[in-house]
This record gives structure tokens, C-alpha cells and sequence, in this order.
């Protein structure tokens, strides 16, 4: 497990290969980028992170999830929908900012495994409800269980019309 210390040197190690991106995409370009694009694609690398430390921290506080990861279909559905309920309480929590809904189901048919399964704006809408109200209470479990019952009911009913 890493310590404070281990993440703090990562964080800068990050931040500073950030910064030096930018700096050298501005060298080879002989521009300066524009500052709106660059704080929107700075904005989108938080996100991205709070997405991606989502999963860490289902991995982290579910016992069963690495046993549902290696279960193809279903472990990926699980994985990539519990994250997001996850990144949106964070961000909720913090005043970040989000992807919609109707993101969130465009992203999830971009996975092979996803993109058949009939995942509806109106579907995932509901199912983060339910599941935020949950982790609100602070029942981790019953979220996650409740999207393990969407999933496996989204697998069950098979391809979308």
C-alpha cells in the first residue's frame, strides 16, 4: 500500500510530466496553447483521474471484485458502472465537474462487451439513484450489489434491439 508520501511524490511526478507536455507542445508548435483548451483538457485529466482512483478504490473495498473483474461480461459491466457512480459522488462531494448521463452511456457502448447491452439513458439514470442513495448511507455494498443485479439483468435480456 502506498503511503502518503509515495503519493504526494506521484502526484508531483505527474503534474510536473504534465506541465512539461505542455511546454514542449508549445515549443514544437511555436504557439502558445489556448488557455481555454488547455484548462479544459486540464479539467478532463481530473475527471479522468477520479474515474480511474474509482476503480482502485472498488478494487480496494469490495472483496469480491477481483473475482467479478475475471467474469468477462459481467465484471466489466460491474467495473465501469459501479466507477462512475463512485467518480459522481466524489465529484458531487468536491464541486467537479461531471460527464451527463447520456455521456456515460456513449461511453459505456464503446466497450466490445457493453456495446450490445441495452443500457438506456433513462436505465442508468435510475440505477445511480438508487445507487447514490445507498452510498449516501454509506452501504457500499448494496450499491455495488445493486449494480451487479442491473448488469446481470442487462446480460440476461441480451443485445438491444
Amino acid at each position: 500500500m502506498m503511503g502518503s508520501e509515495d503519493i504526494d511524490a506521484v502526484t508531483k511526478e505527474v503534474v510536473k510530466g504534465i506541465l512539461a507536455a505542455h511546454e514542449e507542445l508549445t515549443r514544437l508548435t511555436g504557439k502558445s496553447l489556448p488557455a481555454n483548451l488547455v484548462k479544459e483538457v486540464f479539467r478532463e485529466t481530473l475527471h479522468i483521474a477520479v474515474h480511474e482512483l474509482a476503480h482502485a478504490a472498488l478494487r480496494a473495498s469490495y472483496p469480491e471484485f477481483e473475482r467479478l473483474i475475471h467474469e468477462g461480461d459481467l465484471g466489466e459491466c460491474v467495473d465501469e458502472i459501479a466507477a462512475r457512480i463512485l467518480e459522481l459522488a466524489v465529484s458531487e462531494r468536491l464541486g467537479l465537474t461531471t460527464h451527463s448521463i447520456d455521456e456515460h452511456v456513449y461511453e459505456l457502448k464503446h466497450y466490445a462487451s457493453l456495446a450490445n447491452l441495452p443500457i438506456s439513458a433513462e436505465g442508468l439514470r435510475k440505477l445511480y439513484e438508487e445507487a447514490l442513495k445507498l452510498l449516501r448511507a454509506g452501504n457500499l455494498d448494496g450499491a455495488i450489489n445493486l449494480v451487479l443485479a442491473k448488469c446481470r439483468e442487462w446480460i440476461r435480456v441480451g443485445p438491444s434491439e
